[in-house]
């Protein structure tokens, strides 16, 4: 949804070939109910596969894509509701490395 920005692009995360779902909480029950959410997102990116692949050639991601504008507007409205109580947290760890905290 607008203003919500999340870190590092939960919940999906793309991969050659692939569309991997981040899993919060990672049980068995946590692991069922994303089930469906990636089954659908995958099924609504299908199409712009291609799409996606021209653009991500030519310049590095971000949010001002045409192709990303265009995925963004077209987004069914039952996922509006798909992140909310997420709260991602970064924070320094004892390396001083960033590390996030994710509360479901």
């Amino acid at each position: 949804p607008d203003g919500r920005r999340t870190y590092p692009y939960y919940p999906f995360l793309c991969r050659y070939k692939s569309l991997c779902n981040s899993v919060i909480p990672p049980s068995p029950e946590g692991r069922n109910r994303f089930l469906g959410y990636l089954h659908d997102a995958i099924q609504y990116l299908l199409p712009f596969m291609p799409e996606i692949q021209s653009e991500l050639k030519g310049s590095p991601f971000s949010p001002d894509l045409p192709v990303f504008q265009k995925l963004k507007t077209a987004l069914p409205e039952t996922w509006n509701g798909f992140l909310d109580g997420l709260k991602v947290e970064a924070y320094l760890n004892e390396d001083e490395m960033k590390e996030f905290r994710i509360e479901p």
